[in-house]
């Protein structure tokens, strides 16, 4: 066929093209996956983070109106927390959830 010297008449030029641009696309999207995988991994370590933090809270305060050892020790390692573990989860949840 004679296409006017324009387009090359061989359609495996257009295929060589076609596989060329899809291999490019797949590299391209594994790498996207590869990248979403990772952050999501992300996540989960931040929300394991903020879980352990408010599971040790949730403890530590119902046990603050209990009288003798149990009370006295809750309140101590509120006190010496100090909001430490809830930065903590935070500043986890906050570089991961931006």
């Amino acid at each position: 066929m004679d296409n006017g010297g324009i387009w090359p008449a061989d359609e495996g030029y257009f295929q060589n093209i076609r596989e060329t641009y899809l291999q490019e696309r797949i590299e391209q999207l594994t790498k996207e996956l590869a990248d979403k995988d990772k952050l999501i991994e992300q996540m989960r370590e931040a929300l394991k983070q903020i879980r352990g933090a408010l599971n040790w809270y949730k403890e530590q305060v119902s046990n603050c109106n209990r009288k003798g050892d149990i009370g006295e020790t809750a309140r101590d390692q509120l006190a010496k927390d100090v909001g430490k573990r809830a930065k903590a989860a935070l500043s986890a949840a906050e570089r991961v959830f931006k």
